[in-house]
């Protein structure tokens, strides 16, 4: 029995709701998002966005993190005094980088090289205030420019101390790829922490499409669920609830993103390019 629901919204929205049995964890993710296209899907997307929209890959650095981290901890407000934002020295990201290639090579991480790495972090000054944050036992969101170091399998996010730290990004290949990237480009490693949310529910994380835009306005095209192999949390509110909740912040959300690429210099960068971005819909229950 087919349990896929469509609707079509007055405001001219189009919703579409899966049974949690339709779409499950155990699915292969390629069956729903893949970076890999077909000859003919390149050539269906070509006749949709037309000839002046490249499919190439965007400049690196567009949509890197430090530009919108002020915008993402206002929105979740959030104290400067329970953030903290580092930028780690070239010597101690190739340290990083060396033990992130002998883990992927071997499976392996020394126990030895964790402890220099660890020495190092706590002899670096530009690294103090994020290693006094670390030791105070609390529970920490990690991530660089370009991602957080979520696929370790040896150290799960969130993370409370500098080794658990030093193990996850040593030991993940999202983050391997954003220090390679910024070593070779010579641009500053970030790292950020923010207070790990025990509010937060994946089941309730959205991801928001933005096309490229040429004289009209920026606008959202898609908002899907991010985790979409997970049902809505709770059964005491309805589907379209939330989705007008979501609908509503992204459209808010979008303008606050306009507003900080014009001031960072990247909105041409967005404009061309066009850009994705994540929301999570809170006070559900």
């Amino acid at each position: 029995m087919d349990r896929t629901v469509t609707t079509h919204c007055d405001n001219g929205l189009t919703i579409t709701t899966y049974d949690a049995s339709v779409i499950t964890k155990d699915c292969s993710p390629a069956l729903f998002n893949s970076c890999m296209a077909t000859d003919e899907e390149i050539a269906t997307l070509r006749n949709i966005v037309g000839p002046d929209t490249s499919l190439s890959e965007p400049p690196r650095g567009i949509y890197s993190f430090s530009h919108f981290a002020a915008l993402v901890q206002r929105s979740q407000n959030l104290d400067k005094d329970n953030i903290c934002t580092a930028v780690l020295p070239i010597s101690l990201a190739k340290e990083i980088i060396s033990a992130q290639t002998s883990y992927l090579i071997t499976g392996n991480i020394n126990a030895t090289t964790l402890d220099d790495i660890k020495l190092a972090f706590l002899s670096s000054k530009p690294l103090s205030n994020l290693v006094t944050k670390l030791q105070t036992g609390r529970k920490w969101f990690a991530r660089m420019d370009d991602c957080s170091p979520k696929d370790s399998e040896k150290q799960n996010l969130p993370i409370s101390s500098i080794g658990e730290l030093i193990l996850c990004l040593s030991t993940s290949n999202r983050a391997r790829g954003d220090f390679d990237a910024h070593v070779q480009d010579d641009k500053p490693i970030h790292l950020f922490l923010h207070p790990w949310d025990i509010m937060m529910n994946q089941g309730v994380e959205f991801r928001c499409f933005v096309p490229p835009w040429k004289s009209q306005n920026a606008r959202i095209t898609a908002i899907s669920q991010y985790h979409w192999y997970l049902p809505f949390p709770s059964d005491r509110f309805t589907p379209r609830v939330v989705i007008d909740l979501a609908v509503s912040f992204a459209t808010a959300s979008l303008q606050d993103i306009l507003a900080t690429a014009l001031e960072k210099g990247i909105y041409k960068d967005l404009k061309t390019w066009g850009f994705s971005f994540d929301i999570v819909v809170k006070g559900w229950a």
